[in-house]
């Protein structure tokens, strides 16, 4: 016997390319499902994350350091400069402790026409009217100088008389401790 095809040819292969199209668009559907599906997950997830958080707060310390380092490098020069002040006025002699020093010596009868003060020196010139007077400040200073109060050596360079005022001028140099 022979096969009998009762089907015409054409129908077979529209049935196939039918059912061709039919999986064709399954798996569109499917990989399009996926897809839209993984991208959900992906958007919620992304969402859900701290990490927009954290790189805003990770922005937001930078520019506290970057704020912090300028005020450290501010305190830091400040520092240096109070360090550098310290040392200078450590260095420096105390003028106002040397010169009530001498003052406090000096008898209401003799007269500081100057006082010069170096860094290791002390010239005074001064006048009287009584060489008593200038004694009693020439002994108030050598008792200065052998208690080691600010000076440690004292010469008197000068004395002479003024004849027309009727008036002692001295001139001493002291060494500062």
């Amino acid at each position: 016997m022979s096969d009998i095809n009762l089907l015409p040819k054409n129908q077979g292969i529209l049935v196939s390319k039918e059912h061709g199209i039919r999986v064709v668009r399954f798996i569109a559907f499917g990989i399009l499902s996926f897809v839209v599906f993984f991208s959900l997950i992906l958007f919620i997830i992304r969402i859900q994350s701290p990490l927009t958080s954290l790189k805003k707060q990770e922005a937001s310390l930078l520019s506290t350091l970057t704020l912090s380092n300028t005020k450290m490098a501010k305190h830091l020069i400040i520092v240096d400069r109070l360090t550098t002040i310290s040392t200078v006025l450590g260095k420096r002699p105390q003028l106002d402790t040397i010169v009530s020093a001498f003052l406090s010596k000096l008898p209401p009868n003799v007269t500081l026409i100057s006082l010069q003060i170096t860094l290791t020196k002390v010239q005074i010139t001064g006048t009287s009217d009584s060489l008593l007077d200038i004694n009693t400040f020439l002994n108030n200073l050598v008792l200065m100088v052998t208690k080691k109060e600010i000076i440690g050596r004292l010469v008197l360079q000068g004395l002479s008389f003024d004849a027309k005022k009727g008036t002692y001028n001295f001139i001493l140099e002291a060494t500062l401790l």
